[in-house]
């Protein structure tokens, strides 16, 4: 921070007697990042927020939360509700003590199985979120904000904001098999070995580099992506295989995050608490079957309207299920 920034005193704002129990009724939401001083807790207040969005969210190495746990309590007494979170994309390269057999673990992979530097940052990677290991990651900074007061908890990029050339780590790769067995063995009662896999979905089953047991048990997408040329998948859409990829993608971050957000909702019950939930990249969607949350990265600009003013910039606040809106808000 600048030093001639330190010198400036924000305005004095009369607080709210309490924070509001309604996150319909507040008007003022901010992402102020981070907050880890009483300074910087009066510079949110000065811009009379009811919810400091991101106050406690932490990229690569977490700071000493418990020398800022008065931090909450200050917060409420001034009126506003305290926001933690984390990213759920970005992993660093030693964060937080992790070992390197930690980040092959609970990294992603390029098509070629190797690791995939974020924005030609070595040592900084996307994090799979396919994999048991880094999910419980995620889950433990969660609890640790809540267990410190934390009255919401922003995702950010909780589908693990994957690029084109990334996402094919053997986590990713084994939750793709088995939802090839669902649709096309389960659901459709075919064989695991037949002939419809290459006329389909363009999968020789029979080669041995492609399926060494003969069965769709052990694709190895990576390798029928570097058989094929397929390493943009971009460049192919509409492609059976890589439809079917995508499609897999979409119902594993739907999975994830109602598994993110019952645990976090189980977490603030034992506390005796409630904690708010929201993040980006969640756009509503109309179906047959009625509205649902489509897990995915969007771009989606929700209008500011005094109707809708929790609902900002294609952020979203869900109800205690991670699906659904909160009661009246119109997304």
């Amino acid at each position: 921070m600048p030093e001639s920034w330190a010198a400036l005193e924000p305005p004095v704002v009369p607080p709210r007697p309490v924070p509001v129990a309604n996150i319909a009724d507040a008007m003022v939401f901010t992402v102020n990042e981070p907050i880890h001083t009483d300074w910087a807790l009066a510079l949110g207040r000065s811009t009379s927020a009811d919810v400091l969005i991101r106050a406690w969210l932490n990229w690569g190495s977490a700071p000493d939360w418990p020398e800022m746990a008065h931090l909450p309590a200050r917060a409420h007494a001034a009126g506003m509700l305290w926001g933690g979170g984390l990213t759920c994309s970005a992993l660093y390269r030693g964060e937080n003590g992790l070992t390197d057999e930690d980040l092959l673990d609970m990294a992603t992979r390029g098509w070629d199985g190797a690791l995939v530097d974020i924005a030609d940052s070595r040592g900084l990677h996307h994090g799979s979120v396919s994999g048991p290991r880094y999910l419980d990651y995620l889950l433990q900074w969660l609890r640790a904000k809540i267990a410190g007061g934390a009255d919401l908890l922003f995702m950010d990029e909780h589908d693990g904001a994957l690029g084109p050339f990334e996402g094919y780590d053997d986590h990713s790769i084994q939750e793709f098999r088995a939802y090839l067995r669902k649709e096309h063995v389960e659901r459709r009662g075919g064989s695991a070995s037949d002939w419809h896999w290459a006329t389909e979905l363009d999968i020789e089953v029979h080669d041995p580099a492609i399926c060494p047991d003969g069965t769709i048990a052990s694709f190895a997408f990576r390798a029928r992506l570097v058989q094929r040329g397929h390493l943009n998948r971009l460049t192919i859409a509409g492609h059976s295989l890589v439809s079917a990829w995508e499609k897999s993608c979409d119902e594993r971050n739907a999975r994830v995050w109602a598994w993110l957000t019952e645990r976090v909702r189980l977490e603030a019950r034992a506390h005796g608490r409630r904690v708010f939930l929201c993040g980006n990249g969640l756009a509503p969607r109309r179906t047959a079957r009625g509205r649902f949350y489509q897990h995915r990265p969007c771009c989606r600009r929700v209008p500011w309207t005094s109707a809708n003013r929790r609902c900002i910039a294609g952020t979203h606040w869900c109800g205690a299920d991670g699906r659904s809106p909160v009661d009246g808000c119109p997304s």
